[in-house]
């Protein structure tokens, strides 16, 4: 005949490796959610700094453009007029 304490003993240790288990799952379920959430907060981040160099850009790049049209016209209306 099996004691009893062996049996309440077994049943604790049964449940304290379950526990560890089940830790260890949870963990590996958080971690995985926490590399995925960084690798999607890299790419916003990547996205968001692309889209404002490209802001940066636009906001140089067009006085400037409409500043060398203007010149290439009258440079233009100048060469027609000699």
């Amino acid at each position: 005949m099996v004691p009893a304490w062996r049996i309440a003993a077994h049943r604790y240790a049964t449940a304290r490796v379950l526990e560890r288990e089940q830790i260890t799952r949870f963990g590996a379920a958080h971690m995985a959610a926490w590399r995925e959430r960084a690798v999607q907060q890299r790419q916003w981040r990547r996205e968001t700094v692309t889209t404002w160099k490209a802001v940066g850009r636009r906001l140089i790049e067009r006085p400037f453009r409409a500043w060398f049209l203007w010149v290439d016209e009258r440079h233009k209306v100048k060469v027609n007029a000699d």
